[in-house]
C-alpha cells in the first residue's frame, strides 16, 4: 500500500492489497478521531454497516468511494486518515495514509476596489507600468497568496488579463 493525496471529492481512490477481501481486517484512524479506530471489515467477511457508504472492498483493496475532511451526511467520519490492514494468513500488517486537501479559491470579484488599487499602486512602484498592466491578475493573486494569505489562491487558466 502506497501513501495517497487527492482532492476533496475525489472518487473511487483504491487502498492496494490484493488478498481475498474475507482475509483481511481493515481499520482506519480517521483525521476527524485520531484518538480513536473504525473497524471497516474483519475476517469473517464482518463489515461495519455504518461505514457501507464509504468504503467497499474487493480482491484488489479498499475502495474509498469519495475522498471527505469531515463527516458529511450520515458518515460518521472523515475518509482521510490512517488505513491498517492486517492479514490473518500471514499475519502481517501494513498501512497507509490518504490525505484528503480541500481546495480553496479567492476570486478577484471578491476583493475590494481598494484592495485591487493598493496592489496596483505597490506593483507599478516597484516593477513598472507595463510590466504591471500586463501580467496584473497573476501578480495579484501571487501578491495576495505569498503576503495577505496563507491558503492557496486557484488560479484558472481562463482567468487571463
Amino acid at each position: 500500500m502506497k501513501n495517497i493525496a487527492v482532492y476533496e471529492g475525489h472518487m473511487n481512490m483504491i487502498m492496494n492489497l490484493a488478498a481475498d477481501p474475507n482475509d483481511v481486517r481493515w481499520t482506519i484512524i480517521p483525521t476527524t478521531d485520531e484518538f480513536g479506530s473504525y473497524q471497516i471489515s474483519d475476517y469473517d467477511g464482518y463489515r461495519d454497516s455504518s461505514l457501507t457508504g464509504l468504503f467497499y472492498l474487493n480482491e484488489s483493496g479498499l475502495v474509498i468511494l469519495n475522498a471527505t475532511t469531515a463527516p458529511n451526511g450520515e458518515d460518521p467520519i472523515s475518509t482521510s486518515g490512517l488505513y491498517i490492514a492486517d492479514l490473518e494468513t500471514n499475519g502481517n500488517r501494513t498501512g497507509a495514509k490518504l490525505l484528503v486537501v480541500r481546495e480553496f479559491s479567492i476570486g478577484l470579484a471578491s476583493l475590494s476596489n481598494k484592495v485591487l488599487i493598493m496592489c496596483y499602486e505597490f506593483l507599478t512602484k516597484r516593477f513598472g507600468c507595463g510590466f504591471v498592466l500586463t501580467n496584473f491578475l497573476y501578480i495579484v493573486r501571487f501578491v495576495l497568496n505569498r503576503y495577505l494569505s496563507k491558503s492557496y489562491i486557484h488560479m484558472k487558466r481562463n482567468d487571463n488579463p
